[in-house]
């Protein structure tokens, strides 16, 4: 049980990736808050009837009200926050740079990126006074190289990066830890409909692009969600404690660097 009686927020966490870090956490011994916008409470049932310690609650990453909200519900339910996990995110537009609006930008930008910098931001005032906690950033294999017709994506994911860095330069001294986890192509319904548009835009059938997505990784093939939850795991555990600042890549060996 590496995260007896931890608190743990994971944004986004009703599905995907999320779902999946929010297992893991569960079972090793975390109170982990699905902050979500869907609260149809699926996860939440799941996991409690293992016997896990589970609670949902709607959480906006865009509005600043529903992040703090949020928060604010969960210490009053739980307690101090322990872990945050800043997850939530989007992966459209798939549009050239000629194309995207600047409204597409910003909103791609205000989910990925100002949303972590607000949930950040409104854990640390707890975490800074106790003197303890993690935060684990979820970037993406795409924030250490570009993608054609992901511009806002990919800029979301790179700025993504150089907060983590800043984070955890400026909290360093107060005990807390800041690491971001790079996911190569994840086996989630979302990435089957990011395929899908990238196949349509690119004219090729969805076989074909899920065939070349895979080629690219040495392993030829998709990462898995478990994979993910263990390096999740790993990094907000005492098992990494003396690492802090670090761009950790999970994609089945498509980055090495």
């Amino acid at each position: 049980m590496k995260l007896q009686n931890k608190i743990a927020v994971v944004t986004g966490g009703a599905q995907g990736i999320g779902a999946a870090i929010a297992t893991c956490f569960a079972q090793e011994g975390a109170t982990v808050a699905i902050a979500d916008l869907n609260t149809d409470g699926a996860l939440e049932r799941e996991l409690t009837q293992r016997g896990c310690k589970a609670l949902t609650v709607r959480m906006d990453v865009a509005s600043e009200n529903s992040v703090n909200d949020a928060f604010a519900e969960i210490e009053r339910r739980c307690g101090p926050v322990d872990i945050l996990v800043n997850n939530a995110g989007i992966g459209t537009p798939v549009k050239s740079i000629v194309d995207t609006t600047p409204e597409e930008w910003d909103r791609t930008l205000r989910i990925n990126l100002t949303g972590s910098l607000m949930c950040t931001r409104a854990v640390l005032r707890s975490m800074i006074p106790r003197r303890t906690g993690n935060i684990l950033n979820i970037s993406s294999n795409v924030g250490k190289r570009g993608v054609p017709l992901r511009s806002a994506y990919v800029a979301s994911k790179w700025g993504l990066e150089g907060l983590t860095q800043t984070a955890a330069l400026e909290l360093a001294q107060y005990g807390i830890r800041c690491n971001a986890l790079l996911p190569g192509n994840v086996d989630t319904p979302h990435l089957a409909e990011v395929v899908q548009m990238h196949a349509d835009a690119e004219g090729m059938s969805f076989d074909a692009f899920t065939g070349m997505l895979k080629s690219l990784s040495p392993m030829n093939r998709y990462v898995e969600l478990e994979e993910i939850g263990k390096v999740a795991l790993f990094l907000v555990s005492q098992d990494s404690s003396a690492m802090t600042g670090q761009l950790v890549n999970v994609s089945a060996g498509w980055i090495m660097h």
